[in-house]
């Protein structure tokens, strides 16, 4: 079971439909929020919990900045210990060189598995 210790959650606007996106990865795009999906970008933070909204009316979603989050395991799965970053639809696989990463994953999954990360944003050489 995966469990949230967060030391700095803020409440960020989003127009973007995160209706279906807790625990995803975000990055931080002209003042709101949107989902990261190819390390490409630096990664914001992590969202702890539905936008229920369900459209692209502008809201507030709360984003994981520093601590232990958790977050949903993208399609080739991630390892214990591994630097992880975003990938398609917010979700986080093995970071790759040359890509940003969101943090170290303290547990392995699989696509669809939902895991703790220890945030720790940078990028891999």
């Amino acid at each position: 079971m995966a469990w949230n210790n967060n030391l700095l959650v803020k409440s960020w606007l989003t127009d973007a439909d995160l209706s279906s996106s807790p625990y995803r990865v975000v990055k931080l795009a002209s003042g709101k929020v949107a989902l990261e999906a190819a390390g490409t970008a630096c990664p914001f933070g992590i969202t702890t919990e539905n936008v229920a909204d369900g459209s692209s009316t502008e809201v507030e979603v709360s984003v994981a900045h520093v601590g232990i989050a958790k977050v949903k395991v993208g399609a080739g799965g991630v390892t214990e210990g591994a630097l992880v970053m975003g990938t398609t639809g917010g979700a986080v696989i093995d970071a790759t060189t040359a890509k940003y990463h969101i943090g170290y994953a303290l547990q392995t999954g699989t696509a669809g598995d939902i895991i703790e990360v220890l945030i720790a944003i940078g990028q891999l050489d």
